[in-house]
């Protein structure tokens, strides 16, 4: 038996998955049919590829050496993808993106560019939390991520490309913004609405309370910003937050930014990359195009 790229492609969906039942299904092939597949490649290797805990399927450390092997093999075909698109002189392919979820406020503009100019790319976009997007840094399952707080323990390649403002922002209603004598140790009595541990924003957010010495005495810790937005206009509490994921609020007064000294802050975001990661055309076109595109600002380079 010669091993086929079905088979494959099989494989990594019950390894992605964790189970024969929803590889199946992904992939409209019935489980007797998968169930099979998985079997012939046990008996090619003589060895088992899979074994099963409860209901999930879990690899063996001869199914992590065919894991890795098939994730190169598909990069190896999407790059021969790319590559004879050259040869055409155009760009195409598969481009996966993960981003941590503030920056879905501006990324999809970039993105929408993006495809506008290479139509025959396939972009595959991740929203996910800052501990999501480090763990596919280091499992190399992306062409790229955008965040804002790249990791300093794994090897990596960073590159600025757009600034934002960390603003302090309130509802209308809050007593602060009536308040005429702003003293910033006022913000030690207000409810502080966090988001989760591990998050840049608060990250940002944490260094910028302990550098202004400011120990708040009510905290909400709230796992996304969609949900702190909603409680910031409900006067539940003020947060630091990205000025571009309330424009839409602060254009129609349902949300208000609060004046404060050393406020608002820079907040960078980066184009990162594992450092060993090779870069294909499709991404260094996609790099080339992030830095061009004025309507990001993006930061010159020195």
């Amino acid at each position: 038996m010669r091993l086929s790229l079905h088979q494959l492609n099989v494989f990594r969906a019950v390894a992605n998955s964790g189970g024969i039942t929803s590889a199946a299904k992904q992939l409209h092939m019935t489980q007797p049919a998968v169930s099979n597949i998985l079997k012939q490649l046990q008996e090619y290797y003589h060895q088992p590829l899979l074994e099963v805990i409860g209901k999930r399927c879990y690899l063996t450390q001869a199914g992590k050496v065919l894991f890795e092997a098939a994730q190169q093999v598909d990069a190896l075909l999407l790059n021969t993808q790319e590559r004879m698109g050259l040869l055409q002189g155009k760009i195409a392919g598969e481009f996966s993106l993960s981003i941590v979820s503030t920056a879905k406020y501006f990324v999809p503009r970039l993105l929408g560019a993006f495809q506008e100019t290479y139509p025959e790319v396939h972009i595959k976009l991740k929203v996910l939390n800052r501990e999501q997007v480090i763990e596919h840094l280091k499992n190399n399952e992306d062409d790229c991520v955008i965040m804002s707080q790249p990791p300093t323990d794994i090897p990596i390649q960073s590159q600025p490309f757009y600034e934002d403002e960390l603003v302090l922002a309130g509802s209308p209603e809050h007593p602060l913004v009536k308040c005429k004598k702003r003293s910033i140790a006022l913000l030690s009595k207000e409810t502080w609405l966090l988001r989760e541990v591990g998050s840049g924003t608060r990250m940002v957010m944490t260094k910028w309370l302990q550098r202004h010495k400011i120990a708040p005495q009510h905290t909400l810790e709230i796992g996304n910003n969609e949900s702190i937005k909603q409680m910031i206009m409900a006067n539940m509490g003020i947060s630091l937050v990205s000025k571009q994921s309330i424009e839409l609020e602060l254009s129609t007064g349902l949300i208000t930014t609060l004046a404060f000294a050393d406020l608002p802050l820079p907040h960078k975001w980066y184009l990162v990359r594992h450092a060993n990661k090779y870069v294909s055309p499709l991404v260094q076109a996609f790099y080339h195009f992030v830095q061009a595109h004025p309507s990001l600002g993006h930061i010159q380079q020195e």
